[in-house]
């Protein structure tokens, strides 16, 4: 498949390094596991969780970080509810794309107000569970676009 879990230490350098990051129960993990065309997460992902990836013909780490653990990465993928206001989490990242998710009950309100505290390179309102993959991986391009 494209995605195989990652032994730790395993990861040579000179790859990408994607975090999605985001608060609990914002979409983080069924975005990256419908993007790799996955089955559907089954309840919270308790720690972090790294999976490889060839995005745009680049091999990439995606890290799947939970409960809005700041990563470092080369690019930030934020997953921020469009239902409730959630702060976006801190990240160590200069990139930074914005998914607004649950975007079905969503304001646009809030995506821009995500969009002036979090400066992302491109801005993106989905519903995660739903969305055609291309959507999701053209998510992850605009990543790979910004660096």
């Amino acid at each position: 498949g494209i995605a195989s879990s990652l032994a730790e230490g395993s990861w040579a350098p000179g790859r990408l390094k994607m975090a999605v990051i985001g608060p609990p129960g914002s979409g983080k993990s069924t975005f990256v596991r419908r993007l790799l065309g996955m089955p559907p997460p089954v309840g919270p992902t308790p720690k972090p969780e790294a999976y490889r990836a060839v995005v745009m013909g680049r091999e990439a780490e995606i890290i799947d970080a939970p409960g809005g653990v700041a990563a470092e990465a080369d690019c930030a993928v934020v997953v921020a509810p469009l239902d409730v206001y959630e702060e976006p989490p801190a990240v160590q990242s200069s990139k930074l794309v914005l998914v607004g998710s649950r975007a079905d009950l969503g304001s646009e309100r809030l995506l821009d107000l995500y969009v002036q505290m979090v400066r992302p390179v491109a801005a993106y309102a989905l519903d995660l569970r739903t969305a055609p993959r291309w959507r999701l991986a053209a998510v992850f391009a605009s990543c790979v676009d910004s660096l």
